[in-house]
């Protein structure tokens, strides 16, 4: 994730370790959900790791938008 030492830099360490722990805990949730009730093998552990990724970015981005967070993500400015 490239945006995690921005979010340190920002001074919300603890946003960094829940985006982290998110990220894991989907990642481990997919793969047992592959492994006993899909079967996909290793294309499934592939898209685990995907979808773990995109929920970890979401989390990400919620720091972003946040009232006290000095880097603002506005849709303004995209």
């Amino acid at each position: 994730m490239m945006m995690l030492p921005v979010m340190q830099i920002d001074g919300n360490r603890a946003h960094v370790y829940k985006t982290v722990a998110v990220m894991t805990s989907v990642n481990i949730g997919c793969d047992f959900m592959n492994g006993y009730a899909l079967h996909l093998g290793l294309t499934g552990m592939a898209l685990a790791t995907t979808v773990s990724h995109y929920a970890a970015l979401i989390a990400a981005l919620l720091h972003f938008v946040h009232p006290n967070c000095m880097l603002k993500l506005k849709a303004s400015a995209i």
